[in-house]
Parts: C-alpha cells; structure tokens; sequence
C-alpha cells in the first residue's frame, strides 16, 4: 500500500510540474490544456485490442489525457494515474464499458453467473449468443437484468475512479438479420422483436442505469447514424431520453465502405443535423467516423478525415464528441492527429448553406463542406486563412465530397 501511494504522489507531482506551463493557443493569450476551450471536442474508445493493447504507462496515460475530453475505457485500466490525468486536463471525462444487452462468452446458463430466466429465447426456447463474439444476448426487460446493469456501473465507476458509464449494445443491430444465432422473441408479444419495440426497452435501460447514477455522466451505444436518428418508426433517437448521449458509429461514413463511397448530400446533412438536435436537447452526441480494413492511401484517408471534422464543426454546439478512427486497435494508446486539434474559435451563428457550399463562421475560422457528388465549387473566405494542411488561401475550390477546416 505503501508502494502505491509514493508512485501516485510521483504521478501528481509529474502533473503538477506540467501543468504549471499551459498551452498558449497562438495569438489568443489564453492558456488552454489539452482540447479545453475548442468546438472540436476529440473522444477515443480504448477498451478493445486484449490484454496488451491496456498496457498502458503513466506517460501514455498523460497524454491521452491531452489530447483527449473523453476516453472510453475497461474498468481499472487508467485507474494508477487518473488524478494525475485530472491535473493535466481539469475537464476529461473517462466512462468505464458497460455492455448493456449481453453477458460475455463465459456467462451462459449453464456457467451460473445469472438466473436462467434473464437469458433472451428465440422462438424455439433456446438461448440467442452474438455471432462475432459469442456473447449471451440477456433479456433486457428484466427487471433484475436491469439492476444488475445499475449496480455494475456504480460499483465499476467507484471501484476505478471514473467519471460514468459508456453502456454498450443499446442499438437494434441484435434484432436484425445476421446478427445474432437466431432472433430473439419479445417476452411482452411472444414475436420477435421488432427494432422500435428494442429501441423503446433498450432506452429504458440506458436510462435506468443514469437514474441509478445522477451525478455521473452516463452514454449509450446505438444511435448509429443521422438517417437511423431521425427514421420513424424506430428511431434511434429514443435512446437519449434518459441518457447523457449517445455514440453513433456510422457518423458520416460506414467503417468499411470503400475509401471513395460517400453518402449522399441528403443523408450527410442528417449527420449533422443530428448533432445539432441532440445539442439542443442538452445532449451529446459521441461521433465516431471510422476507415476500419479499407484500401486507401493516406491522402486518401487525410481526405477523409477533413471531411468528417470539418462536417462536425457545421453541427456541434461544443457539447458534442468526435473520434476519426483510422486504426483500428482501440486500446489505450491513443493515437494523436493534428487534425483533431484546429482551433476555429467560437461559432458566430449556425450552418448554412452558401453559394451551394456548407458553411459555419467561428470567431477565428470557417468550416466548409461541399457534400456534392457532382459538382466542384469555389468559395470566397474574405482573407487570409490556413487550411488543416497549413496551406494559406483567401479562396478555396472544393471537388465533390469534401471539406476543410480554415483558421487565421
């Protein structure tokens, strides 16, 4: 016990020592750590990868905490340096995993981790698992298999010194087609679920777990995508009623949509429109742009990434997340892109549409999207801007499904 208390008085007094140099955004006089301060909020999910990629030192925790405002994580992995990561970046939130809708592969039946009665059936009586990775889908109107996910968030989030919950699974991908071994039925209907009626019991459970835990920031996996948020019926926008917000893992792109394949100009403003509703509500969205098993080059992907920040700038009303996702891993690593930490300053009104371009004016920047499939346009900046590549334009032409981020 000892030991531990000395390598934590050595964490905070490593933190302490950096943070007496704040980062000075350039020509602002302001001190900003890490994203504080800039519309463009970064997230990263880092619970996945095995036992190694959650290796993780107190440097690299450190600078996660920079350049980071919210981490997804396993419970315990950040727990040795979450003060000093506090110290280093007042504002980070760190949300322990919860899966929301499954037990892991070894907590069948037949293991005795839960009663018999909490397992989804299909309509033959049989146990339904996920096919990918073999979990036990669980019925989610239980009204123990609830609690069960209450306790676990409070009990996880004490026990690792977290600030919440990411629960996991709250969308409709385990009611459809190919997702799980066989489809579950409705304990209600005696049918099989249908996505509305998911969607309707899944949100009752993200917002039980928020019920349990007030004071902690509570999220939910399942929005997916602007065109899934804004559907009816079986709108996955159901599932912020009682939540903080949501992840939406679509946003913008699939993850293994060929590089060149873009939505089209009407779905890509769902996206943002999406961002901008859930801000209204109080809400955040957690957006994750992922470029996961394509082949690309890195202009290519680069491309992409400007579009995705770029688009998320039009949208967010600073209470939103955004993760551009080109590795893969997700462990605690996090890698860093320069990208992710353009500062345009705060927003002088909403997104509109101008000269047949996308575009949001910030105190110090604009950003511009043209989610065209056809059509290129050049735009007029009214001065002198650098772009996220550092090139210097009083003008811009954007070719079809393309954006860009300009600060002075």
């Amino acid at each position: 016990m000892t030991g531990s208390h000395s390598f934590l008085r050595r964490a905070l007094g490593t933190a302490l020592a950096a943070a007496v140099v704040p980062l000075v955004l350039a020509g602002s006089g302001h001190p900003v750590r890490a994203t504080n301060g800039t519309y463009l909020k970064r997230w990263a999910a880092t619970m996945d990868g095995g036992a190694a990629a959650q290796a993780v030192t107190l440097d690299q925790a450190m600078a996660d905490a920079k350049s980071l405002d919210l981490i997804v994580a396993r419970k315990g992995t950040f727990t040795p340096y979450v003060a000093a990561m506090r110290v280093a970046n007042p504002s980070v939130k760190i949300l322990v995993y919860l899966n929301g809708a499954y037990a892991q592969g070894n907590q069948g039946p037949s293991s005795g981790a839960y009663p018999a009665s909490w397992y989804a059936k299909d309509a033959l009586g049989r146990p339904v698992t996920s096919k990918s990775e073999g979990n036990w889908l669980m019925d989610v109107t239980n009204q123990s298999w609830v609690q069960d996910r209450v306790q676990t968030c409070t009990t996880s989030a004490l026990q690792s010194g977290y600030d919440g919950c990411y629960v996991d699974m709250l969308g409709s991908s385990s009611v459809q087609a190919g997702y799980v071994s066989s489809p579950p039925v409705n304990p209600a209907t005696g049918q099989v679920w249908t996505e509305q009626d998911w969607l309707a019991a899944t949100s009752k459970v993200g917002a039980a777990v928020k019920s349990g835990n007030p004071l902690r920031m509570v999220v939910g996996n399942g929005l997916q995508n602007g065109r899934q948020y804004f559907t009816s019926p079986g709108a996955t926008s159901v599932l912020l009623n009682g939540l903080d917000g949501g992840n939406a893992q679509g946003w913008i792109r699939g993850a293994s949509d060929p590089i060149t394949t873009f939505e089209s100009a009407a779905n890509w403003k769902q996206d943002v429109d999406m961002l901008v509703d859930a801000g209204a509500r109080g809400k955040s969205v957690i957006a994750m742009t992922k470029v996961w098993g394509v082949t690309a080059t890195q202009d290519q992907i680069d491309a992409v990434h400007r579009f995705a920040a770029a688009s998320f700038l039009l949208g967010t009303n600073g209470n939103q997340y955004f993760d551009f996702d080109a590795n893969q891993t997700d462990g605690a690593v996090v890698p860093d892109h320069p990208y992710d930490h353009a500062n345009p300053g705060q927003p002088t009104g909403a997104y509109s549409l101008q000269n047949k371009v996308y575009v949001r004016y910030f105190t110090n920047g604009i950003a511009l999207v043209n989610p065209s499939k056809t059509a290129t346009y050049t735009f007029s900046l009214g001065g002198t801007y650098k772009n996220l590549q550092g090139q210097s334009m009083s003008s811009v032409t954007l070719p079809p499904d393309t954006g860009d981020v300009f600060v002075k």
